[in-house]
């Protein structure tokens, strides 16, 4: 299997499932809404390391972010399980430190 290039769909799947905002994607990895917006809609590709720190955060592997990957991605979470967004900022934090370092 050749993995071709980024697929903005599954990056906005696995976002969706995951249960973040573009917003607390941004805010928990480090980057710009802008970032996440523009890769989302294809105007754009990651650096690798802000693609990392996605796929950790959302759960995936990077391979299944790629079009061509037949690895299924999860299904959406539920409305009420979008928590995360809502955290306090120190939590925020921490789990931004989670994910940049790969726990």
């Amino acid at each position: 299997m050749t993995l071709t290039r980024l697929s903005p769909d599954r990056l906005r799947a696995a976002r969706e499932a995951a249960g973040y905002s573009p917003e607390a994607a941004a805010e928990l990895t480090g980057c710009s809404r802008a970032t996440v917006y523009n890769a989302e809609s294809g105007a754009t590709t990651p650096r690798a390391d802000t693609l990392a720190r996605w796929a950790r955060l959302y759960g995936v592997t990077q391979d299944s972010l790629f079009e061509g990957h037949d690895e299924d991605l999860p299904p959406p979470a539920a409305p009420h399980a979008r928590v995360r967004e809502k955290e306090s900022t120190p939590n925020r934090r921490k789990i931004a430190r989670s994910a940049a370092a790969g726990v």
